[in-house]
């Protein structure tokens, strides 16, 4: 969701990674924060949410399970 150019649902594919899961959705646009990132992880009734910066570039690579929440902020000029 978010700043992605086909924001929307993905079917999941196994070793889906976060980079892997914005380059599916048409990678980031011209207005998107690289350093906004979200990740909302339903775990059992748990809800558990993830805030990636820009100094944590590797956590792009993190695992992304099924029926995980990305949004993708809006950077500021």
């Amino acid at each position: 969701d978010g700043e992605v150019a086909n924001p929307g649902s993905y079917p999941f594919e196994p070793g889906l990674t976060l980079r892997k899961a914005i380059s599916i959705a048409g990678g980031f646009t011209e207005r998107a924060s690289r350093s906004k990132i979200s990740v909302v992880s339903r775990k059992d009734t748990e809800t558990e949410g993830v805030q990636i910066s820009e100094s944590d570039v590797g956590l792009l690579d993190r695992p992304i399970n099924p029926d995980d929440i990305i949004t993708v902020e809006q950077r500021f000029f």
